[in-house]
């Protein structure tokens, strides 16, 4: 896979307390917002670099003053990319023992569950109103109600939010409930589409192959996206040696850089690979289940909506910063 530039640069950056930190590489493209809604203060603690050296800067937030900033050059890492094998099986992290009742503390927002296909799941959040977004779980059989905890903090930022339940491990690989909720979405209008882990993997599949999906998907966000593995919508690879000129949905990239289950690499692999398409690649303090809300549960040997209040407020940041994307001018 070819290399950043040499001149391109992560920058880490230390936020302020309680607020993960990140990083962002950004194409000269930037990423077009979803919709107009109600501007919230600024995500804290976000530098944007662009991977065009001959670009200027797409975004500079303001950063805290006593921030301290470490820089690293993007393509220095010799971390081979996992098997598949890899990336399925989930490390377990002593703190996040015991899976969790899918709510978060303090927060209210109603869900709503209705079926997006015949006996198929789906949980709805928020006002219909308000834009839509549509959001993919990973690896596992049915586990949209692991997602709930992030859900729920989306809608709280005013966005329609649609979880449907899809099964990796059917001898379809979930491609049949993949493409169900993506016409189910449709029925909202424009929509965002995120997926974690394996679910992002298929979102950037339909980024990268929008022409072959009939479903108005106006971005994409992949968390900590399993781009070594198969997109579970064809069976193959993803189509990077072979990508469309033209319109392309912008993606966004959000990887932990504790990440041990698909490690930072493969990410930084994939937005090499993106090259010229619009993409971005941001870096958070959070491993693999963080990032979306989520803890490993080590005796249901599967992952689940988070209840302690680290793993929430990382999951709030990536928040925070997906609902900056959506709003960027």
């Amino acid at each position: 896979m070819p290399a950043l530039p040499a001149t391109t640069a992560l920058v880490a950056v230390t936020a302020e307390p309680a607020t993960t930190a990140l990083a962002t590489v950004a194409t000269d493209v930037a990423t077009p917002a979803l919709a107009t809604v109600p501007a919230e203060p600024a995500t804290p603690a976000l530098t944007t670099v662009p991977t065009d050296p001959a670009t200027a800067v797409l975004d500079d937030v303001a950063t805290d003053p006593a921030t301290a900033v470490a820089s690293t050059v993007a393509g220095e890492s010799q971390t081979a990319a996992p098997l598949l094998h890899d990336f399925v099986t989930p490390v377990i992290l002593p703190q996040f023992q015991r899976c969790v009742p899918a709510s978060v503390a303090g927060h209210t927002e109603a869900v709503e569950t209705n079926e997006y296909a015949p006996g198929r799941s789906v949980d709805t959040f928020g006002n219909k109103s308000d834009p839509a977004v549509l959001l993919w779980h990973g690896t596992q059989t049915d586990a949209r109600k692991t997602l709930r905890p992030f859900a729920t903090l989306l809608a709280e930022q005013r966005f329609y939010v649609i979880v449907p339940d899809w099964d990796s491990h059917a001898g379809d690989r979930g491609r049949d409930d993949l493409l169900n909720s993506l016409r189910y979405a449709a029925t909202a209008g424009e929509f965002a589409l995120i997926g974690w882990s394996l679910g992002g993997t298929a979102a950037a599949g339909v980024a990268l192959r929008s022409d072959h999906y009939d479903s108005p998907v106006s971005s994409v966000i992949c968390l900590a996206g399993a781009f070594n593995a198969d997109n579970p919508l064809t069976g193959d690879k993803l189509p990077i040696d072979d990508l469309h000129a033209g319109a392309a949905v912008p993606i966004t990239l959000l990887h932990g850089d504790s990440d041990d289950v698909v490690p930072l690499a493969v990410s930084e692999d994939f937005a090499a690979a993106l090259g010229q398409w619009p993409h971005e690649l941001v870096i958070f303090e959070a491993d693999h289940g963080s990032i979306a809300g989520a803890t490993y549960d080590a005796d249901a040997d599967r992952y689940c909506a988070a209840e302690d209040s680290v793993t929430l407020d990382v999951a709030g940041g990536v928040v925070d910063r997906i609902v900056g994307t959506f709003r960027r001018p």
